[in-house]
């Protein structure tokens, strides 16, 4: 008679006792939550990807039936052999934890989805191979409820460009060119087309009291694909610790190999005061809009919570440099803040980018020390090789110097992180001025492909066509194709009174000088000048002359505020203008002799071009040509976009075009003195410019 077997008339209970599945299953679940409470510790600490949490989890909720499964057939002190159901059990469990693992990794988070700005628009079109590591960062959505967060979410969005920026072999485009994005759903192909991007960052940021939630996600522009996406529920005070841990995460993704300084670098904290980085982060928004007052009290806070934070100094000094720049009648205040808390910034951390940049903008806009401050632009750009900002300041000076090659490469280099923006602009000037006019043109096709909404920039190829060549006829073309798209735009407008003025067409020069006024507003000292100009052409005298006393008003104003050097005589220059139109020749005379002397004997060389323009017309309208013709002389030796044909259909010289002199002048200078701009039938034929058009 066969024994019964005791386990077979066991409970269920009973057995996963006997083969002590309970106490493996319990001892799995502590020692994981052991291990992820550690796991989580170090991600914080060392500021490791997130991601690395989430697949942990999984990992161990995977394991957990493995290990029930193992206890099942061994957990009675190993009795039980190894079988092949065991075998086949543990295999399907592990294949079947790999997929989990596997979409746990690829695919972005739910609460991501919902955030994105992203709109599935399929693979980008085949064209020029796009590069991954060009990336755009996108403005983050912000998800708060008020002004406050919308200011913000907007910190939090230029302070993780400069962070993303760090990452070594990345070309992070500038906040300017992505801003057209704010507030609207682009698809990626529309970025990366605009843009010529290979990855774009975005996500939303949206904080609740001391709570923050920022969701951002990785996406290849060329596929469409989904590399990375990531949401973080943490406290306000780790803010600076969450962007650390996007642009550690972008360069993994994007397979870029981190040097331990690169990541200790990425990783340094800025601050120990959360409250001071977001004095600071609320700084850099208003500081990336101009606004340099309300900046100069967030980052002055900023300072006072935390008299070590270097970065926030830095950006102080900049901002003060920057006020008196733009507002002369600060400079005796403002210049010695500056140099002070630039210094201060250095002495904290002498190895600071910005700190270096900080110094550089005060010794070029500040104190004029052109050599300092082309030193400390070279240390700065050493540890910013992103920032648009520090290549458009560079090649001014490089220029200033006339150091026109040199500094022309700078530029390219800031529209190619800027495309769309003001060194688009610059960059596509300066090469018509070198004579690159194909690089120019292509310079500024770039920049509309990448902001078609820049009306400044869609009408410069007209403003080259006028001032380099006299083609009135090309400029009147694409001046007709910017005005379809942008009717009202002050850029425009501008053009139009001046190539009205320019031909003789009086009404239509006041009707354009109208309309800018209109448009610009009371606060555009310009809208004056235009007007008075144009009503003076209209045969207007008295209502031109009261234009033109109310226009030269500032003027007398900042010619005793405005410090000496080149700055000063443009200033004197425009007052030369002013007096000679209201028929004040000596005066005119007077100031535009003033405004030559005050140009410094080095430098200013982009300055001198247009200032010493002006001066010639002043004094050859006052009937001094040879004076004149050695100023004119000066002025188009310099390589800039301004050439003897294009002075000779400048209306400024239009008295001067009967002088047998000046038509000599201007034909040994290779201007063509059989072009009359009054005169239709005389105009050169139009070149295309179908490739310069706004699309």
């Amino acid at each position: 008679m066969t024994e019964p077997n005791p386990e077979a008339t066991e409970s269920a209970w009973l057995k996963l006792r006997h083969r002590k599945v309970v106490q493996w299953g319990l001892g799995y679940v502590a020692v994981a939550w052991g291990l992820l409470q550690g796991l989580e510790f170090a991600v914080a600490t060392f500021q490791w990807p997130m991601m690395l949490t989430r697949i942990a989890a999984v990992v161990a909720a995977v394991g957990l039936p493995v290990a029930v499964t193992l206890a099942w057939f061994h957990g009675d002190r190993g009795e039980q052999r190894f079988t092949r159901v065991e075998l086949a059990i543990v295999v399907m469990l592990l294949v079947a934890g790999g997929l989990v693992v596997r979409q746990v990794v690829q695919a972005p988070s739910a609460s991501s989805q919902q955030a994105v700005t992203h709109a599935a628009s399929g693979p980008t079109p085949a064209g020029p191979a796009l590069d991954r590591h060009r990336i755009a960062v996108l403005p983050f959505a912000n998800f708060g409820n008020d002004a406050a967060n919308a200011a913000f979410a907007s910190g939090v969005h230029d302070t993780l460009i400069t962070q993303v920026a760090k990452v070594p072999g990345l070309s992070v485009i500038s906040r300017s060119s992505v801003l057209q994005f704010e507030g609207k759903h682009p698809t990626v192909r529309e970025v990366a087309n605009a843009l010529h991007v290979g990855a774009v960052l975005e996500g939303s940021v949206a904080r609740e009291g001391k709570r923050l939630r920022v969701q951002a996600q990785l996406i290849d522009a060329a596929t469409d694909e989904h590399l990375w996406a990531e949401t973080y529920d943490r406290s306000a005070d780790d803010l600076f610790a969450v962007q650390t841990e996007i642009a550690l995460a972008v360069a993994t993704q994007l397979r870029i190999k981190l040097t331990s300084d690169d990541a200790q670098r990425l990783a340094a904290n800025l601050t120990t005061k959360p409250e001071a980085y977001e004095h600071y982060v609320l700084g850099r928004s208003h500081a990336a809009r101009t606004q340099w007052e309300p900046a100069i009290v967030e980052l002055t806070e900023a300072v006072t919570l935390d008299p070590k934070f270097a970065a926030a100094y830095a950006q102080l000094s900049m901002a003060h440099t920057w006020h008196a720049f733009e507002h002369p009648a600060s400079r005796e205040d403002a210049v010695p803040l500056a140099m002070k808390e630039a210094a201060r910034a250095l002495e904290l951390d002498p190895t600071l980018p910005e700190g270096h940049l900080a110094l550089a903008v005060y010794y070029y806009r500040g104190e004029r020390d052109l050599d300092r401050a082309a030193a400390e632009f070279e240390r700065a750009l050493t540890g910013l090789p992103n920032d648009a900002q520090a290549y458009r300041n560079f090649a001014f000076l490089q220029r200033y110097q006339g150091r026109w090659e040199e500094g022309t490469a700078l530029m390219k280099r800031a529209a190619e992180l800027e495309p769309g923006g003001f060194a688009s602009n610059s960059a596509a000037t300066s090469l018509a001025g070198l004579g690159r006019r194909a690089e120019s043109n292509a310079v500024i096709a770039a920049g509309l492909a990448a902001r078609p909404d820049n009306a400044e920039l869609a009408v410069l190829p007209g403003i080259l066509a006028v001032s380099m060549d006299c083609d009135l006829a090309t400029a009147e073309t694409i001046f007709a194709g910017v005005r379809r798209r942008f009717p009202d735009s002050p850029e425009l407008l501008a053009e139009d009174w001046f190539f009205a003025w320019q031909t003789g067409d009086a009404g239509k020069a006041v009707a354009a000088a109208e309309r800018y006024a209109a448009v610009a507003g009371p606060d555009d000292d310009s809208s004056l000048w235009r007007l008075a100009t144009a009503r003076l052409a209209a045969g207007q005298v008295v209502e031109a002359r009261s234009l033109l006393t109310q226009s030269l008003r500032p003027y007398l104003v900042l010619e005793k505020t405005v410090p000496a050097g080149d700055q000063k005589a443009d200033h004197l220059a425009w007052m030369a203008l002013h007096y000679s139109l209201l028929g004040d020749r000596a005066r005119a005379v007077e100031y535009a002799r003033r405004s030559v002397r005050e140009l410094p004997a080095k430098g200013a060389m982009i300055q001198r071009t247009g200032t010493l323009l002006f001066d010639a017309a002043v004094i050859g309208r006052a009937g001094d040509f040879a004076e004149a013709a050695a100023l004119l002389r000066e002025s188009l030796a310099l390589p800039a976009a301004q050439t003897a044909k294009g002075v000779w259909c400048d209306p400024l010289f239009a008295p001067l075009r009967p002088d047998p002199r000046f038509r000599s002048l201007i034909t040994e200078l290779g201007g063509d003195v059989s072009i009359d701009p009054a005169r239709r039938e005389t105009w050169p034929k139009p070149t295309p410019t179908q490739q310069l058009q706004p699309k």
